[in-house]
């Protein structure tokens, strides 16, 4: 399949034109989420996500000139081809996480809310872009289908009322999409000693668990 679009003489990069449309779908999931949960500032949280996922993937896709400067110096079109892979995608999300912490604490925003609106629609967007993909770029196995859908799953789990909103609710649907992406590297056996994203995946959810721990326990 091909991944680029063509309109008269403008040549549209398709995933490009995948991830406007994801963030469209997670905008308005903020909005049907927020209502669900009888939230207000729906505008301001949604377009505090858009504004994350953003910073994100621009740090992502250019994050290879800070790791690699004298490449970058030597060669600037690599910048433009090239990415940040693993480590850009970890640097992306500490930044904009931080700069949408310090937004919602300007906006007045309660860490259930700003919970409730990064870690569920982020999972939506991944999941939803890996099933486009799929569908409009390349072949995926099957393995990697029921890794998106299940993605896709676990954040509409939250869309249900009877679902506590507690900030500890938002961490256990990320350890659990966590463990789902564990899973679908093991399948593919890339789940070797060496392999950054398992390291990275491993410490959060190990992390989660602690924290889920604590709170549990202080609660009693």
């Amino acid at each position: 399949m091909r991944d680029t679009l063509a309109i008269g003489p403008l040549n549209i990069y398709v995933p490009y034109l995948m991830v406007a449309v994801v963030l469209l779908i997670g905008y308005g999931y903020i909005f049907l989420l927020l209502h669900t949960h009888n939230r207000k500032n729906k505008k301001i949280l949604a377009g505090e996500w858009v504004q994350m996922m953003l910073l994100t993937i621009l740090i992502w896709k250019f994050s290879n000139a800070l790791f690699h400067p004298i490449q970058a110096i030597n060669n600037p079109a690599r910048i433009l081809y090239l990415n940040g892979g693993t480590y850009g995608w970890v640097l992306g999300s500490v930044i904009a996480g931080l700069v949408f912490l310090k937004n919602g604490k300007h906006h007045h925003i309660s860490i259930h809310a700003m919970s409730l609106i990064t870690i569920a629609p982020t999972i939506l967007a991944i999941g939803f872009y890996g099933l486009l993909k799929g569908w409009v770029v390349q072949y995926l196995p099957l393995t990697a289908i029921m890794l998106y859908s299940y993605l896709v799953f676990l954040s509409f789990v939250v869309l249900y009322k009877k679902v506590d909103h507690h900030w500890l609710t938002s961490l256990r649907i990320l350890q659990w999409a966590l463990i789902g992406t564990v899973l679908y590297f093991i399948a593919l056996g890339q789940a070797t000693w060496n392999f950054d994203a398992l390291w990275i995946v491993a410490v959060l959810s190990i992390s989660i668990l602690i924290i889920d721990y604590k709170q549990a326990h202080q609660r009693k």
